[in-house]
């Protein structure tokens, strides 16, 4: 095909054919800026809205965790707070038998020997058995604990008195303290 326009003609069509290119190049090239920050905008606000929320499951997995770690320290408290209780409880029911060793103890004469020394918890009776060297002491024993006040049953078997020296005696106490509490 042969161009049959003058060549100012061509030149000028060249041009504006360039001008077109380069303002489509224009367009496309904005429109490609457009949509990039478009793309842009959105990634920023997916990524700011995804930390927000990545925050927010952050802080209630905090407030969670305090509360379980706050939950199994309450409990915990709670058992050994009934521990301690049962432990107090167990030890305010406990007997003191330093105070019922002593109570006996002070009351035996110094020539009288103890062999044996029971003490039933369940029903407050203490089975005593020993050796006196003559009666005047074993019936000093007998009316020592017969005035004592933590004893309310002091009972000697007959055959204890039938011999005048080197007694063995067997003797049953019942305490009062004990069945008090």
């Amino acid at each position: 095909m042969i161009n049959l326009l003058p060549s100012e003609y061509q030149k000028q069509l060249k041009r504006e054919k360039s001008w077109r290119l380069f303002l489509l190049l224009e367009i496309i090239f904005l429109v490609f800026l457009f949509s990039l920050s478009l793309i842009l905008l959105s990634l920023s606000f997916y990524i700011k809205t995804e930390t927000r929320n990545l925050r927010l499951l952050e802080d209630t997995e905090k407030e969670s965790f305090l509360k379980t770690d706050l939950q199994k320290t309450k409990e915990e408290s709670i058992f050994l707070d009934k521990a301690i209780s049962k432990i107090k409880t167990f030890y305010m029911n406990q007997p003191d038998t330093t105070e019922i060793f002593i109570n006996i103890f002070q009351t035996i004469p110094r020539e009288i020997y103890l062999n044996s020394f029971s003490w039933q918890k369940k029903d407050s009776t203490v089975f005593i058995s020993g050796f006196s060297p003559t009666r005047e002491a074993l019936l000093q024993l007998k009316n020592n604990l017969k005035r004592n006040k933590g004893f309310s049953r002091v009972e000697f078997p007959l055959s204890t008195w039938q011999t005048p020296k080197d007694i063995y005696f067997n003797l049953n106490l019942e305490l009062k303290t004990l069945k008090e509490k």
